[in-house]
């Protein structure tokens, strides 16, 4: 399925760096509301789907480990590529006003496109990719709490669904 010239591999990765880039060239575009970091963090969380894209992102992760477990390389291939998609939408979400909370987030979904894109290719489910692939979800949720963990430091309380 790869074009001729193009490099297996490479393109989630240069579309995963200029998705970092231009949240990082639009960080200094974006103002939100409030007299403190905190305030304009919750500004930013009302006027986004951070929330709802985040639990989506989850639940997505749920459903690859219960296809791994019970289902069949074409449904976990059909959740990954689900989650390859709604990484990048999460990405839209960014950046944050706290450039710490951007960052982990960015390290968050980095690492979840970059799994869903190696599952989203996998020849079955038992396949080492998977294995591999399912560790990095583990790592990106992970961050996922890490950023849970600088909002409550900001007095945001923020549970995901899952």
């Amino acid at each position: 399925m790869s074009r001729r010239g193009a490099r297996p591999g490479r393109q989630p990765l240069v579309v995963a760096t200029a998705l970092v880039l231009f949240a990082v060239v639009a960080a200094g575009c974006v103002q939100y509301s409030g007299s403190d970091l905190a305030a304009r963090v919750r500004s930013w969380m009302g006027s986004s789907s951070f929330v709802s894209d985040n639990d989506t992102l989850i639940d997505d992760i749920a459903r690859a480990h219960a296809a791994v477990s019970g289902g069949t390389a074409l449904q976990l291939r059909t959740v990954c590529a689900g989650l390859e998609a709604d990484t990048g939408t999460a990405y839209e979400t960014l950046p944050s006003p706290s450039s710490s909370l951007t960052g982990t987030l960015n390290t968050a979904y980095e690492t979840l496109f970059k799994a869903a894109t190696s599952c989203a290719e996998a020849p079955s489910v038992r396949a080492p990719s998977v294995a591999r692939a399912r560790s990095k979800m583990a790592e990106a949720r992970q961050a996922v709490e890490r950023a849970r963990g600088e909002l409550a430091s900001l007095g945001i309380r923020w549970v995901p669904r899952r």
